[in-house]
């Protein structure tokens, strides 16, 4: 999935088997989300190449996932932000526990666990690095899906 500054600059990648699982630990943390908004895009009459948003379509459903150019407002990127900075600080100190005791953290998480994609230093890294580019979005996020080779 690719993720990018609604009417902004910026993007972020984020593997497609790791999108649903960051959005749930982040609703186990605290985070409501609110409904997506969906953009609406017309060839932009100075340049056909382009699109440009001419309204919402007020008939879009709202989900979060699959991406499609959905858009999350600002105030649930926040709540977003919030959600996955509580997991975060769970996740640092389980791995803490665990680095003190000299045992093998992600062994000791149950398979269905979500901290399990995420319980090392790259998952937190992960973590770490999506909440900071969700703050560098004034204007929220639009998800779109990652493009493929045909």
């Amino acid at each position: 999935m690719i993720l990018r500054a609604f009417e902004g600059e910026g993007q972020f990648e984020l593997r497609d088997d790791l999108a649903k699982p960051l959005l749930v630990l982040a609703r186990q943390f605290g985070w409501r989300p609110e409904p997506t908004a969906m953009p609406v895009y017309r060839p932009d009459p100075a340049d056909p190449s382009k699109t440009v948003m001419v309204c919402w379509d007020h008939n879009w459903r709202g989900d979060h996932l699959p991406p499609q150019r959905q858009v999350m407002t600002r105030q649930d990127t926040l709540n977003l932000i919030h959600g996955l900075t509580m997991a975060m600080r769970d996740i640092e100190q389980f791995l803490a526990i665990h680095a003190a005791a000299g045992t093998e953290a992600r062994s000791e998480l149950r398979q269905d666990d979500l901290r399990r994609h995420f319980a090392d230093d790259r998952g937190v890294d992960l973590i770490r690095s999506f909440i900071a580019f969700c703050r560098d979005c004034p204007q929220g996020i639009q998800m779109t899906a990652r493009r493929t080779a045909t």
